[in-house]
């Protein structure tokens, strides 16, 4: 243990002043630029090269059952509530629906030039948990 006598200076912290840091980053100025640079053009080279898939999702709530009067909100089923989903979940996988489908999308792209495909092994219908609805 080294013992430093009463009046002698303290040694200086190994502090970085701006001034140092300012210097260093404008020695290194082309390596940061460079790399900013390559990674925005790799940015660019990969998001123009990706085709373009539209995707949309919905949710539709179906009230079943028949009502028993105007005056009340109750409502009385008839059958079994996955037998009812599990035929409207194949009519929307249906040729007519997709067929109608293509048919809205073929108007939609004579009006804004664009083409859209549909892709049909893409369209997926499923009941989301068990409710009484």
């Amino acid at each position: 243990m080294s013992m430093m006598p009463p009046g002698a200076p303290q040694p200086a912290a190994n502090q970085a002043t701006s001034r140092e840091f300012l210097s260093v980053i404008f020695r290194r100025k082309w390596l940061i630029l460079g790399l900013f640079f390559v990674v925005t053009a790799t940015v660019l080279v990969v998001a123009m090269s990706t085709p373009v898939n539209y995707v949309s999702t919905g949710r539709v709530l179906i009230v079943r059952g028949e009502q028993q009067s105007a005056l009340s909100s109750n409502r009385q089923i008839f059958g079994e509530w996955e037998e009812d989903l599990s035929s409207e979940v194949e009519v929307t996988r249906s040729y007519p629906v997709l067929a109608r489908v293509r048919e809205l999308l073929a108007e939609a792209s004579t009006k804004n030039g664009r083409k859209i495909e549909l892709n049909p092994a893409a369209i997926d219908v499923e009941v989301m948990g068990k409710s009484n609805v």
